[in-house]
């Protein structure tokens, strides 16, 4: 397999016109989101295989474990969803995605779990695997985001990028995308060099985060420039919402 339209790193930027590095960097977590349902869909492929009766050595590579790969695949899109809400609400207004997931991102709606079980459906002696459950497709609910949301509160965002690419690039291993991995990296390495410089906050006793700990972005970092500041950039609109807490 290859996840190569997914992971292209070029962005074409129109002639003339300055994109903004927060901008930028959310359309490169949107590759991300991308890779990681390109992946999602691989494992239900080969589950969907698997409960057809074919033998997971000729549907997958030597020592696949899809249990594994589905929960690296699942985390990290949950984190890039995550992630993007965040970028969401500190970029400019004018560079707003629409909120939730294109139809092409979730995927198709997903039958009961009898329907990919076929009747007389043996798995082999040890094979534990929830075929079912990993042949149904998923989408990230907003009981999983807010999970996600949690999780990165108190990391950066290049913290949160290198979790995310570090989980596809053990999902695209286990997949055989060897290939894609240099890819996923290159991925990594752009979106990096587009995230702010990581500021230490301090905590409610005022007691700095332990270093690796709890370091992330200052809140603002992200945050568009104010119509005091910039008035012909914000001519005809209103201010951005202020970051979260």
């Amino acid at each position: 397999m290859s996840l190569a339209p997914a992971l292209a790193v070029a962005d074409p930027t129109p002639a003339g016109e300055a994109v903004p590095a927060g901008v930028r960097l959310l359309g490169l977590v949107q590759r991300m989101m991308r890779t990681g349902l390109a992946m999602a869909r691989c494992v239900g492929q080969i589950a969907r295989h698997r409960l057809a009766g074919q033998e997971l050595a000729a549907i997958a590579p030597a020592g696949f474990d899809p249990t594994m790969t589905n929960a690296l695949v699942v985390m990290a899109v949950a984190w890039t969803a995550a992630l993007r809400e965040r970028l969401r609400m500190l970029v400019a207004p004018a560079s707003f995605v629409p909120a939730g997931a294109s139809v092409a991102e979730r995927g198709p709606r997903g039958h009961g779990t009898a329907h990919y079980l076929p009747e007389g459906f043996e798995p082999a002696p040890g094979e534990w695997h929830d075929w079912r459950d990993l042949a149904k497709p998923w989408r990230v609910g907003p009981g999983s985001l807010a999970v996600a949301q949690r999780a990165i509160a108190r990391l950066s965002d290049a913290e949160v990028v290198a979790q995310i690419c570090s989980n596809l690039q053990r999902a695209a291993t286990a997949l055989g995308a060897e290939a894609d991995v240099e890819r996923i990296a290159a991925l990594e390495t752009a979106a990096r060099a587009l995230c702010p410089e990581e500021t230490v906050l301090a905590d409610a006793d005022g007691d700095a985060a332990e270093p690796g700990g709890g370091a992330r972005v200052a809140a603002g970092a992200w945050a568009a420039p104010s119509p005091a500041s910039a008035p012909e950039a914000w001519a005809g609109r209103d201010p951005p919402p202020p970051p979260p807490d």
